[in-house]
Formats: structure tokens, sequence, C-alpha cells
């Protein structure tokens, strides 16, 4: 495994998720999934050199055992079923959409400790 620090920080966002983490905030928590950490759900940026995108996720993914990246993926799966209609403000750690991806996070930390 690599020795880039992904794998702590995803253990310790799926925590802030499995929690709802509300210092971090509904927002902030989507972006680091999404935008920050989960490099596989990221797209290439246009005029990225693709070279350098297939290295970085490459290198990304040298980070986690193949049990461990089936597990993220999995998770992914559920947050991005729900991302786009999860409310951002008001009472949003009682919404049933976030209260799935809490599981989920919950979940996905279990597994990840019996690898």
């Amino acid at each position: 495994m690599s020795d880039l620090a992904y794998n702590k920080a995803i253990r310790g966002l799926l925590a802030d998720l499995a929690a709802l983490n509300s210092q971090s905030g509904p927002i902030e928590l989507c972006s680091m999934w999404f935008d920050d950490l989960y490099f596989p759900g990221q797209s290439l940026p246009a005029e990225y050199p693709q070279d350098v995108w297939e290295r970085g996720q490459h290198e990304w993914k040298d980070c986690f055992n193949t049990d461990e990246l089936a597990v993220l993926a999995k998770f992914h799966e559920v947050f991005a079923s729900q991302v786009d209609t999860l409310p951002t403000a008001g009472q949003w750690r009682q919404d049933a959409g976030w209260l799935s991806v809490s599981r989920a996070a919950r979940a996905a930390l279990d597994e990840l400790e019996l690898r």
C-alpha cells in the first residue's frame, strides 16, 4: 500500500459521515467525499493532463487493498444515490436521506475494521 494518507483520511471522513458531524456540516461532508477524497467518483477536469490524472487515480487506489476498495465503492453508491436530494440546512441530521448515508458510512467503517 502507498504511503499517502488517503486511507486514514477516508476512514476519518466516514466516521464524520456516520456521526453526521455538525461541526463539518452537510455541505462540507459532501464536498470532502465527492470533491476531495473519493477519487474514483471524480471526473477528469477539463484541460487536465490525462496522464497526470491517471497517475493520481492509480496512486489513490494503491492506498487501499481490493476489499477496502469494494467497501468504499459500495458506500459511494449509497451516498451518490442520495446526494442530490440531501438538505443542507435546517434539521438536516434528522433527514431520512442523511440517516441512510450515516448508516452506510457506519457499515463501511465496520467492514473496513475487518479488513
